[in-house]
């Protein structure tokens, strides 16, 4: 009994493990991924800033307004 014991100890210890090892590859790989999507999502506001810009130039080019927007 205490050598069929100590075998299913064993393979728990295993499987535990190996376990631990695909949790562990599993959250290193949707850390990746938020990184690139956090990445991406920055890039988008960084557009749409740029975009908002040039929108107010043209608004002011086309109304003949020369006020300075300040958004802070």
């Amino acid at each position: 009994m205490c050598a069929t014991t100590s075998t299913n100890f064993a393979a728990n210890i295993q499987q535990f493990f190996e376990l631990c090892e695909d949790t562990a590859t599993f959250l290193h790989e949707k850390q990746k991924k938020m990184r690139f999507y956090f990445v991406i999502r920055e890039i988008m506001v960084i557009f749409a800033l740029e975009i908002e810009r040039q929108l107010i130039i043209e608004l002011h080019f086309s109304t003949g307004k020369w006020n300075l927007i300040c958004y802070s």
